[in-house]
């Protein structure tokens, strides 16, 4: 047999124990399946198959042991029709085997090889589905504590994905699995990447996405970006929240009747670009409130502000405005700034950042600069710091705003330095542009500092400032500048 190692992984799963529920969440495991297990695969003397842990239309999901090492893994055996899926998600995981995938939350894979004409991959094994979590609850909603954890997680994973210029493109509760519930719990990783790929080799028109999970641009036809995630991703936070999908319905008519009624009709140049133009129990995001449990305390009431806040921004209808990953680790609802901030004073408050302990409540710039440069995070730290961060997000309901503004550089002539935000007879030379380079970052900060103390007749306030060195950036570090003040006005 010929193995062709893909992922090679230092963590150890021996421990893990549970199942994992991918391709069918009724799936049983009764003798008679056991029995089809255990003949399922025939994989020389690297595997002893335990049980079927599901079945779908591309394979089935096998709890084995390796008999090498002992541990206990799933194994994935994808049907001969279907091998081609099979290889395409180990090249995606191939291309995600930079990331640390423990921090950045997604499934280990180990192997991917060929056994009489069909492809299997084995990865680590896992608790259970979201999916399957809600339905054994009686489908009880889950409280904004806990959705908060599993949220971030999910942007710090949609962050590392796009790092690597990367979509899930399946994102579901199916698809989102918890760690394990009774040592680690709302502790969850993404899984399935069969989709997975680059926005840009996704044609406009091609189907991606569960139906009820599908985005509007997606339905349109209009050329998709890692936008799409976000939107499953918010759909996922409203099925937590209520117990059931938001969007449930048999066709995409329908399911486009709800987006217009619930969050506006696409705009003009979202109909004009899409190629596929074409139940009302809730009449906004605000009603979803009214079918979860009412909060008891003002803090809760803060906090479902709050969520229902960041629920627009992720299912904003153009993906143009819809919420990144990187600000949605900004918004107040995962940063908790709405919150008092001694839990002793609180209950809620300590409920909440006891349940965040799985996922320590780390700053924007230190979450972020585990998949970017450590140099552009201390600029990004620099400007934070200029930035008065209480005051600015205020609860309620805003309606998406539009994109920001990027920063057009200055006119500069050829061979001459620029010279922003200063006057023309100024004491001081103005400071080279910015653009991340790490041996420029403590320079060009010293000079920006001592301008700022030379001549604060011009600097007098943090607006000005902000202004200021805003307008020195170029590239990455103007991105960055701009996620800071994104994140903080919402």
């Amino acid at each position: 047999m010929e193995i062709c190692r893909v992922v090679a992984t230092s963590g150890n799963t021996t421990n893990m124990t549970a199942h994992l529920r991918r391709h069918h969440p009724s799936a049983k495991t009764s003798g008679s399946r056991q029995k089809k297990a255990s003949m399922l695969l025939t994989l020389a003397e690297s595997f002893r198959q335990l049980l079927l842990l599901g079945q779908g239309s591309f394979g089935r999901v096998v709890e084995c042991v390796k008999l090498d090492t002992f541990e206990r893994v799933a194994v994935k055996a994808a049907k001969r029709e279907y091998n081609k899926f099979a290889w395409k998600e180990a090249a995606a995981v191939k291309e995600l085997s930079v990331l640390d995938r423990d921090r950045c939350n997604l499934v280990k894979y180990y192997e991917v090889f060929e056994y009489k004409h069909r492809t299997f991959i084995s990865m680590e094994m896992l608790d259970i589905s979201l999916h399957d979590f809600v339905t054994k609850r009686s489908r009880g909603p889950l409280a904004l504590c806990d959705i908060r954890v599993i949220l971030k997680q999910m942007f710090v994973a949609l962050t590392a994905l796009k790092s690597r210029g990367m979509m899930h493109a399946d994102i579901k509760p199916d698809n989102i699995m918890l760690v394990n519930q009774s040592q680690q719990p709302y502790k969850v990783k993404l899984i399935d990447f069969g989709f997975a790929t680059s926005p840009a080799k996704i044609p406009p028109g091609t189907i991606i996405q569960a139906l009820s999970y599908r985005a509007p641009e997606v339905m349109l036809g209009i050329p998709v970006t890692e936008a799409a995630d976000m939107w499953t991703l918010g759909c996922v936070a409203a099925f937590l929240y209520l117990g059931h999908h938001l969007f449930f319905s048999r066709c995409e008519y329908q399911m486009m009747q709800t987006f217009v009624h619930m969050l506006g009709q696409p705009n003009k140049r979202m109909l004009q670009e899409g190629s596929n133009t074409i139940t009302e129990k809730y009449a906004c995001i605000d009603d979803l409130a009214k079918h979860h449990p009412q909060p008891n305390t003002e803090s809760e009431v803060e906090d479902t502000a709050a969520f229902l806040s960041l629920l627009k921004w992720m299912l904003c209808v153009d993906p143009v405005k819809r919420i990144t990953p990187v600000e949605g680790l900004g918004h107040r609802f995962i940063t908790m700034k709405h919150l008092p901030e001694d839990p002793a004073v609180d209950c809620y408050t300590k409920s909440s950042c006891t349940s965040m302990e799985v996922c320590p409540l780390l700053s924007l710039e230190n979450e972020i600069d585990s998949f970017l440069r450590q140099d552009v995070a201390t600029l990004t730290l620099a400007v934070a710091q200029l930035i008065p961060l209480e005051g600015n997000a205020q609860p309620g309901n805003p309606q998406p705003p539009s994109p920001a503004p990027q920063a057009a550089p200055p006119a500069v002539a050829s061979g001459s330095s620029p010279r922003v935000g200063t006057p023309s007879d100024g004491p001081l030379p103005t400071p080279e542009p910015f653009s991340g380079e790490s041996d420029k970052c403590a320079g060009f900060l010293a000079q920006v500092s001592l301008t700022f103390r030379e001549l604060q007749r011009f600097h007098s306030n943090d607006g000005a400032k902000i202004t200021y060195l805003v307008q020195l950036l170029r590239g990455r570090a103007l991105k960055w500048a701009q996620v800071v003040l994104n994140s903080d006005l919402r």
